[in-house]
């Protein structure tokens, strides 16, 4: 084990849980503002990777008798103290029984959610704010699930009536909260792949029969000694026209509603040109199909036969 951090309420679920706490900054008059928030041991943001950008992280020294402080991440010191010094402000909290806390450090911003901006958060040390349970977090230099017995020990050690309920790893925890929009993600996929179906053998039929309906008009360009190569192109070309009409049209309708998409969209833009161009490109594909196999039969026919084709 090379750090162990702990907090009353762990990342990802903190924002879904309600910890949210009012604040009232000293010397403005302002409405009560509010932040998420945690308490902390000092090796927290160590064993999470989170950075301190200013300030002093939490001692032991931050404890019951000694001056309430805390620390806030970057979202935080940006949308309660924009172009002001954050450090050595203070603040008063509701879940703080101490009537003021000052700020002595500001880490990196970590999400929650991923498809959200972070929230402003405040943590708080644990010392002094203690809560009835903790989730401990430990940073491993292996398989964090060979180190599973030996924390187990460990918290024993300390106490023997607080075993450990669960153990789970970040990467667990982490896809455990993506539960719900994975769910939602796979089932959108699959409506979309049914509907690009559809649409394929939809395309496909139409055009197809509005080509193979006109094997009579075939039949009387080849008798007056039109080429084969220019029946395909012809056949080809205006189903080709009305099919790539038809698909420009859908594509300009799908970027119109995909901003309903970005809500369930992380780091990922939902115009993506790439995607746009492959859709366009398979339903062209059939649709080319589509004109050239009947024509292609057409042409194939004798001209007395499909002279009388009816």
């Amino acid at each position: 084990m090379q750090t162990v951090g702990g907090t009353g309420m762990p990342p990802l679920l903190r924002n879904r849980s309600g910890t949210v706490t009012g604040l009232a900054v000293e010397g403005r008059s302002e409405e009560i503002r509010t932040a998420s928030y945690a308490t902390i041991n000092p090796d927290y943001f160590r064993t999470l990777g989170i950075p301190l950008k200013q300030g002093r992280d939490f001692a032991d020294r931050d404890r019951d008798g000694s001056p309430s402080v805390a620390i806030v991440n970057e979202s935080f010191a940006r949308r309660y103290f924009p172009n002001e010094q954050c450090l050595g402000r203070r603040v008063s909290s509701w879940v703080h029984r101490k009537d003021w806390l000052t700020i002595v450090g500001i880490v990196g911003d970590a999400r929650d959610e991923v498809e959200k901006e972070p929230n402003p958060e405040i943590f708080l040390p644990y010392l002094q704010d203690g809560e009835p349970s903790m989730t401990l977090f430990v940073r491993t230099a292996g398989n964090p699930r060979l180190w599973e017995g030996a924390v187990r020990r460990q918290v024993a050690s300390a106490d023997k009536d607080q075993p450990p309920h669960d153990f789970a790893t970040l990467e667990q925890l982490q896809a455990a909260s993506h539960t719900p929009r994975r769910v939602n993600l796979l089932l959108l996929s699959a409506f979309a792949g049914l509907g690009l179906i559809l649409a394929s053998v939809g395309i496909y039929g139409v055009v197809s029969y509005s080509v193979s309906q006109r094997t009579h008009e075939m039949g009387i360009r080849i008798a007056l000694g039109a080429r084969q190569s220019e029946i395909l192109k012809l056949a080809v070309g205006q189903g080709l026209y009305l099919a790539l009409a038809g698909i420009g049209i859908g594509l300009a309708a799908s970027m119109a509603i995909t901003r309903l998409l970005r809500t369930m969209l992380f780091g990922v833009k939902p115009n993506d040109p790439v995607t746009y161009l492959e859709v366009g490109l398979l339903l062209s594909g059939v649709a080319l199909l589509a004109c050239y196999i009947p024509a292609r039969r057409a042409t194939e026919v004798d001209p007395m036969v499909a002279l009388r084709y009816e």
